[in-house]
Parts: structure tokens; sequence; C-alpha cells
């Protein structure tokens, strides 16, 4: 019994040493410097335009973005990304559209929740946890804002291209299709869409 308190207290201790690590404001400007220099080299060739800890792309018809947000105690991190739909689209933008995402919402489920909250001490210096989500956003997020700048990029969803949704779902997409170019609206919205 004595063996278990003693790797209980070793856990705790170890927890919040990495707590205070993520709060020292050198390792949260080392990390966030690490991790803009990745995100950079990865969206900046594709047209997009960095200001502060916000990458966008302006297209005809959307917005696409990248963005580091700070955690509201100062020792973490999340990763978003979406689509805010322009003038040119048939929808306005929204929050409540399902048209932003975190980067976990390209991960396997396994991992999803491991990758929603990034803790900056885990992403400095030589970090598995940050090259996993540098490959998440340049496997996974950058091809699909690629995909959600044009004309149907509103009915798209992470991990799912047109294609997908076409082959899963052909008369749902068309519905949707014809009920936002006939209609100016998607009347296909699932149950608890906020709508």
């Amino acid at each position: 019994m004595e063996k278990t308190d003693k790797t209980m207290e070793d856990a705790d201790s170890n927890a919040i040493d990495a707590w205070k690590a993520g709060l020292d404001p050198t390792t949260r400007k080392r990390a966030l410097k690490l991790l803009t220099k990745e995100v950079d080299d990865i969206l900046l060739p594709l047209g997009f335009v960095r200001q502060g800890v916000r990458w966008h792309r302006t297209g005809w018809f959307a917005t696409t973005f990248v963005e580091i947000q700070k955690s509201r105690y100062g020792n973490a991190c999340f990763i978003n990304f979406g689509r805010d739909a322009r003038v040119a689209d048939w929808r306005a933008p929204s929050y409540r559209d399902n048209t932003h995402w975190r980067i976990a919402s390209l991960a396997h489920r396994d991992a999803a929740c491991r990758l929603d909250q990034l803790p900056y001490a885990e992403l400095d210096g030589v970090s598995d946890l940050r090259l996993e989500v540098v490959c998440l956003l340049r496997n996974g997020a950058a091809p699909f804002l690629e995909q959600a700048q044009g004309l149907f990029g509103s009915l798209l969803r992470p991990r799912r291209s047109v294609e997908d949704e076409l082959r899963r779902r052909p008369a749902a997409v068309f519905r949707r299709v014809l009920s936002a170019l006939l209609f100016g609206r998607d009347d296909n919205r699932g149950a608890g869409s906020g709508h």
C-alpha cells in the first residue's frame, strides 16, 4: 500500500511541476514561438496572412483561418480553425453554423481529448505533441481549409470531403445544395444545431 501512495504522490508532484512550467512566461513564449514558426511554414506558402497568432486567407466566398487561442488560466492553448462566410456566400457568418473547430476534431477519438488543450510545457523544446499538432495542421486542416474556401465549403465538415459526403449521403447533399441555391439557406440542419 505504501508503494501505491508514493506513486500517487510522484504523479501529483509531476503534474504540479508541469502546471508550474506552463505558467512560466519564458516557457510560454518559447513554446508559442516554436509553434507559430511551424504554422508559418505550413500556411504562409498557401497564401495565408498572419496577424499575431491568427492566420487567415480571404477568398470570394469565405475567409478561412487558423488561430492559437490562449487558455483561460494561461498555462495552455487551443488551436482553432474554420471558415467565415463572406457577402457573396448564401449564409451569413455565425458561430452557430458549425463552421469553427478545434484541431482535436481532426484526430482519432483516442487522441482527440489529449489534443484539445495543449499545455505550453508539453509544446516546448523537442515535443512529440507539437509534432503531432503540426502533422494534423499540415495533413488535415490545410487541405480542409483549401476545400472550405470554395462555394460549397459550408457543406464540409472536418475529416470529410465533398466527395465523401456525396458518397455517404447523396440525397442529403443535393437537398442542402438546392436549398442553399434556391432559398439562400440550409434546410437540412441536424437536430440540436441551435437553429
